[in-house]
């Protein structure tokens, strides 16, 4: 008899602790999984259809993909040792991969988002990014020509 309790105690106990374990590696994973975003929300100019807002997403996230915005946050922020990668190319696809500009809610307005793993370092990448993004189009813009004067035709 006392065999037979001896064997129901170490079933339990066993059961006990591979469920301790399995719940320790599911919150250990699911931590790895979860990111942290910083979204700002931007209201247009003028509010666009469906076809041009999509447009406009497109061509604006190409310009947040551009390596004079993403590589100044990369040795400001020394992503590749926070990061352990193993060269700024790497910082820079990871980089292309949190940040991104979406349609807001409402319409007329468009939402830039930041994520990552770091709480801190998602702050900081977003306030980097959106600075770093409008120096670049700053840029853009002082190289194009002035337009022409009204009634001007070559």
């Amino acid at each position: 008899m006392w065999v037979g309790v001896l064997v129901v105690f170490l079933a339990g106990a066993g059961l006990v602790a591979y469920k301790l374990i399995k719940r320790q590696k599911d919150r250990a994973a699911s931590a790895e999984m979860q990111r942290w975003e910083m979204k700002s929300e931007m209201k247009l100019n003028t509010e666009l259809s469906a076809e041009e807002l999509d447009r406009y997403l497109a061509s604006e996230n190409e310009k947040l993909d551009r390596y004079e915005v993403l590589r100044p946050l990369v040795d400001e922020l020394d992503l590749v040792a926070f990061w352990g990668l193993a060269g700024p190319e790497e910082a820079m696809a990871m980089l292309k991969d949190s940040a991104e500009l979406r349609a807001g809610e409402t319409p007329g307005t468009v939402v830039f988002v930041v994520s990552d793993k770091d709480k801190e370092m998602t702050g900081k990448l977003g306030q980097a990014m959106a600075r770093s993004y409008h120096a670049m189009k700053l840029r853009d813009s002082m190289r194009l020509p002035p337009p022409p004067p009204p009634g001007y035709q070559e």
